[in-house]
This record gives structure tokens, sequence and C-alpha cells, in this order.
């Protein structure tokens, strides 16, 4: 797939924290990968549970605990999360062991219910919907003709400004760098092949693993950084992984352009 041929669907507004929350809530719920494959949705529900525990540093009194708050937590969410994606589950969770919706006494079912009704009516989850909703509006409602050459016209004007803040610092600034690329594409100031996008993410892939093991060396929570590494190099990237990296590539082909242009 040509992933710097995608079009941008998102809202530029949309920072990463955002950018998770709105894909985790557009991606399938726990209840239709119940229905496709019950199984193995319990099974990646299970190992949930198994980490989280893990994390914690509790140990299941009996062998059959973390098999009756999997069940349990599969009836509350039958009952009252019919709309849960599971990675709005695997969200929720992650940020509830970590105290981030308060403290908890160990981990059960309820445990479990508090973290979801807590991350669901979350003021950042609900701003990233809102942001994204006001920006699909914004792209479906027809502009006039007087609109757009407004709009392109102090599109283009800005961007020489980018271009002479970029000659002097070196520092490319914008909130989508993928977007920019897009509309240089779309006006034919940048053209590439498919073989030289190509070339793009993969420079962009092994810029972005060394960022992230710098990152990680730095952090004191470095376990999310690692798994993210391990995924790109492991070629099991997520939806998020590879729109870094495409973002990333975008960066670098538009800088080549301002330095040609220099």
């Amino acid at each position: 797939m040509d992933k710097l041929a995608l079009n941008t669907t998102y809202s530029p507004k949309l920072n990463q924290v955002e950018l998770q929350l709105f894909e985790a809530s557009k991606s399938k719920t726990v209840l239709d990968l119940l229905k496709e494959n019950e199984s193995e949705t319990v099974k990646t529900i299970n190992q949930l549970v198994s980490s989280n525990l893990n994390s914690l540093g509790q140990k299941p009194k009996t062998a059959n605990e973390i098999s009756l708050i999997v069940i349990g937590l599969i009836e509350e969410i039958e009952t009252y999360f019919k709309s849960l994606t599971m990675q709005e589950l695997k969200l929720a969770s992650n940020f509830g062991i970590r105290g981030e919706f308060g403290e908890f006494m160990g981990l059960n079912v309820i445990t479990y219910h508090s973290f979801i009704k807590t991350f669901l009516n979350g003021e950042k989850r609900k701003d990233a919907i809102l942001k994204q909703i006001k920006f699909q509006e914004e792209q479906n409602r027809i502009k006039s003709p007087t609109e757009i050459k407004q709009i392109e016209i102090e599109f283009w004007n800005n961007e020489q400004k980018r271009i002479i803040e970029y000659k002097k610092t070196g520092i490319l600034k914008t909130d989508n760098y993928e977007r920019l690329f897009k509309i240089y594409e779309s006006a034919g100031k940048i053209e590439l092949t498919n073989s030289e996008k190509w070339d793009y993410f993969d420079k962009a892939k092994v810029q972005f693993v060394k960022e992230l093991k710098v990152n990680a060396n730095e952090s004191i929570r470095p376990k999310p950084l690692i798994e993210q590494i391990k995924r790109i190099e492991t070629k099991q990237t997520t939806k998020i992984d590879d729109l870094q990296i495409a973002d990333l590539a975008c960066k670098m082909a538009i800088e080549d352009f301002y330095k040609k242009s220099i």
C-alpha cells in the first residue's frame, strides 16, 4: 500500500494522544469480536487481564481467578458497555492500572467497570471525537469558488513565510506533515514515484526507530516505547505506528523540497 498517497482523514488539530483515542473509538467492538471469534477474543481479554495483574505485581489467588475476572468483565461489557471497542478496553485498563483514574483496591470486575466508565466519560476522549466531527463537517461543507480561491491564496502566502522560517532555523513547523505533503503533491510542486515514496517511508522507519530508542533510554517508562520498537522491527505495526512513520516520511520529503528551493 502506498502510505504516502493516503488521503489525510484526520483533523490536524488532533495531537498523538487524541488521535490514538479517536482511532480506538472507531475500531471493532468487543461484542463484534466475540461474535466473529469468541475463543480468540476471550484469549485476548485473558492476556490483557494477566498482563494487568503482572504490571501491578498481583498474583491470582487461584488458577481460576483470571478466568472468573474475564467472564465477569465480558458480562459487564454485554450489559453496560455494548459499544466498547477492544482498543478502548486496552486503553482504559492501561490508564486505570497506572492510577490515572484514581486509587483502587485490587483488580477485579468492579475495578474494570470503573476504569471503563471513567475512560468513556473522559474529557480527552470527548474532545478528540468532537474535534474530528467538526473537521469532517467542515470537510464535507461545500465551499464557494471565492472561498476556495481565498483559502489557496492565504495558504501559499503562509507557506512562503514557513519556507523563510525554515531557511533561518532549519526546523519545519507544522501540525501535520502528511497533510502539507498532500497539498504540495496535489499542486504538482512535489512529484514522486511510488518507488521514491517507499524509499522515504523506509528511511523514515529507520529514523523513527532511532528516535524511539533514544527516547526509551531517557524515559522513566520505557516499556511502551520498547514495545513499539519491537512492533516496527518485526513488521507487526499498528495503524498508529504506520501513520507516525508516514508523517515523518512526508516531513523528510517536504524538507528536501525546501532545501532545493533555497
